[in-house]
């Protein structure tokens, strides 16, 4: 659901309007340069702004918005709401979420900010296998059990229509409750905290609407940060369509997609130079994405593999360098830099 700039101060306007100690206004933002052999060099900015309004100690309003340079559709810009959600504490440690959230499945759409990942952009794995910054109509129900945390819940389905060989289920995100479909479901544990050690995995089904097949994704996650200086985060993800031959004609689609990836990183600051905090990481990265289907048939996949460093200005602002040399992109080299407010 796209918004012009105009309707997004509006909905920050309406949740400051009663008092301004009800509103705070978080987000992070990221922007690259990169360049590859014998191409045109591109660039890209995003940032989000997440306002919320709180009503008390155990409600409030959420609202996620994206702003993205240059947009999906080629244009200069674009603006988006991309969640708007009620969020009730029932205690100390349940909480529930209902409207359009973000979907807790994988580590990017659940941890965002570009301080958490060390390469310059998340794993094509959370692009393309889990469809990263996915959104739904959906109802969650989060718990926490000492150092587990639970999540549950129901969601919209996906459009069938939309879905493309390319990005696999990607497409079919961001629908709506509708009268004539069935919901999906989805579950996710974690153990631990994403700036210590998190182990965990989630599952999800969804259906996908206008036909009687549904996709399925399971996936599992780790993410350890030691005193020593030696840091990793590592993702692996499956995908499946059952009913794949009741989709709508002219959808095709591979039944089957899977992918991992692995980054290692190494704090120079910290270990040589006595920090106290994250400073300079070097770190390597290697990843792969395929359907069942060949990878040059379908655009989709390949394999990665990345080396570069983080330089962390502050807790909240890193700068990042890296170089890749990709079987689907080739060989590239970016800049760029992140935050978090």
């Amino acid at each position: 659901m796209k918004f012009p700039i105009l309707m997004m101060l509006c909905v920050i306007h309406l949740a400051a309007w009663g008092s301004q100690e009800r509103l705070s206004v978080e987000g992070y933002g990221e922007g690259f340069f990169f360049s590859q052999p014998g191409e045109r060099s591109n660039a890209s900015a995003d940032m989000m702004v997440e306002p919320t309004l709180h009503f008390s100690d155990n409600a409030k309003l959420c609202v996620a918005i994206g702003f993205q340079h240059p947009s999906e559709e080629g244009g200069m810009f674009e603006a988006e709401l991309e969640a708007l959600s009620l969020d009730l504490r029932v205690n100390g440690e349940t909480g529930l979420s209902l409207g359009k959230v973000h979907m807790p499945i994988g580590l990017y759409n659940l941890y965002h900010e570009p301080i958490y990942f060390l390469t310059l952009e998340p794993s094509r794995v959370e692009h393309l296998i889990i469809p990263a910054e996915w959104h739904e109509s959906a109802a969650l129900v989060k718990r926490r059990f000492g150092e587990f945390t639970v999540i549950a819940g129901v969601m919209s389905g996906m459009e069938a229509s939309k879905l493309q060989k390319k990005s696999w289920i990607r497409e079919g995100k961001e629908s709506h409750l509708r009268g004539d479909g069935k919901p999906g479901w989805l579950a996710r544990i974690d153990y631990g905290t994403m700036g210590n050690v998190l182990v965990g995995g989630s599952v999800v089904t969804t259906p996908l609407l206008g036909s009687s097949a549904s996709a399925t994704l399971v996936e599992a996650h780790v993410s350890a940060h030691f005193e020593n200086g030696w840091e990793a985060m590592a993702i692996a993800s499956r995908g499946w369509i059952s009913d794949i031959d009741t989709l709508p004609s002219g959808v095709t689609v591979d039944k089957r997609a899977e992918g991992a990836s692995l980054t290692i990183g190494y704090d120079i600051g910290r270990q040589y130079f006595a920090r106290s905090t994250r400073e300079v990481i070097f770190f390597g990265h290697t990843e792969y994405a395929r359907p069942a289907q060949t990878m040059e048939a379908t655009g989709l996949g390949g394999s990665a593999y990345a080396t570069g460093f983080n330089w962390y200005l502050t807790p909240r602002v890193v700068a990042k360098a890296e170089y890749r040399d990709s079987t689907q992109e080739g060989k590239r080299a970016g800049v760029g830099i992140g935050f978090v407010y």
